[in-house]
């Protein structure tokens, strides 16, 4: 019987054991973080190691090899007493006074860090700017400044950016058009632009009742600040309607079929620069009307495009990397915008 109560006792004594110092060694995690702490472990030699700066003192940090040792300098405003903040740059904490500023970052918006360590009002980027103001060229923030001409995407759908503001689009872009009439739609007056074919197969453009695929104006271009938020500048493609495929066998050797993703039928493309030569007026200025382009071979429709004086004003056709016959530059919807969205 006293052999019975002796383990008893022995059990009770190991079950109310106090936890371990971690100075003297440990043999579990448990060991390692006493009253609550984390970020402790046990090492394989019974010595405890650290896995991140949770398990470390003030002003310590847990270093690659797993230990804890004193940290130097600063890197965060948490590791600076109160009144002082991280020059994370130097690592060094510095008290804040007034306007004092070591970086940017420790400035008001609006300001920036200027030479003698002091916040001024100034700007280096529209990120030191409010929300509705953008950084000027002499590096100040104007709540007047609503866009730039390289950044269409302040704009809403359809307005282009006009002296720092967002104005809407005026001209013939999207206007409806069809594009077995030509492009008398697309000019009137001073605009000139032309008509360009939405996707065939995309049931959003078809014509009510089924009919042909409608078409929308695209002025010309330069660059993509030409165009409205939701139009991009690009190469206008020239097709024959006449000529169309299925598959490349349906086309003159070396010339592919162009068909876009899930498309049914396409039209023949080209190969070589030669194969655009249906399409040669396009580079020509038409005197009579001041712009180039005109009727092409054999009564092929080519578009009137861009203004001129002189054949030297027009671009010439080429056969691009895709296999389509491409001339000067228009502004076109972009993937997934329609013109209605305008």
């Amino acid at each position: 019987m006293r052999s019975i109560f002796f383990l008893f006792v022995m059990a009770l004594c190991a079950c109310a054991a106090e936890p371990r110092d971690p100075a003297d060694g440990c043999r579990a995690d448990a060991d390692c973080n006493p009253a609550g702490m984390e970020g402790r472990f046990c090492r394989v030699n019974g010595e405890c190691g650290c896995l991140d700066d949770s398990g470390c003192g003030d002003r310590e940090y847990c270093n690659t090899l797993g230990s804890c040792q004193p940290m130097s300098g600063c890197r965060s405003n948490e590791d600076c007493i109160e009144g002082e903040i991280c020059d994370v740059a130097l690592s060094e904490c510095f008290e804040v006074s007034g306007d004092a500023c070591r970086q940017d970052s420790h400035c008001r918006t609006g300001q920036i860090c200027g030479p003698q360590q002091f916040c001024v009002q100034a700007c280096r980027g529209d990120g030191d700017c409010g929300l509705y103001a953008l950084c000027t060229e002499e590096g100040f923030c104007d709540d007047n400044l609503q866009c730039r001409e390289d950044q269409m995407s302040r704009c809403g759908f359809g307005d282009r950016c006009l002296g720092g503001a967002c104005v809407p689009n005026a001209g013939p872009n999207c206007r409806p058009c069809n594009p077995q009439l030509g492009d008398g739609d697309c000019t009137r007056g001073s605009d000139v632009a032309i008509c360009l074919l939405y996707d065939l197969d995309d049931p959003d453009h078809r014509a009510p009742g089924g009919g042909q695929a409608r078409g929308y104006c695209g002025e010309f271009c330069r660059e993509d600040s030409d165009c409205p938020n939701g139009m991009g500048c690009g190469e206008v493609g020239l097709v024959d309607s006449s000529d169309e495929c299925q598959t490349a066998a349906d086309c003159a050797a070396g010339k592919p079929c162009m068909r876009g993703e899930g498309e049914v039928r396409g039209y023949c493309g080209c190969a070589t620069d030669a194969d655009c030569s249906a399409f040669s007026t396009a580079s020509r200025c038409s005197q009579l009307v001041g712009r180039c382009g005109g009727p092409g071979l054999g009564g092929l429709r080519v578009p009137f495009l861009g203004p001129c004086q002189s054949d030297q004003d027009c671009e010439p056709v080429r056969c691009n990397e895709g296999g389509q016959c491409v001339v000067a530059r228009n502004c076109g919807i972009d993937e997934g915008v329609m013109c209605s969205s305008f």
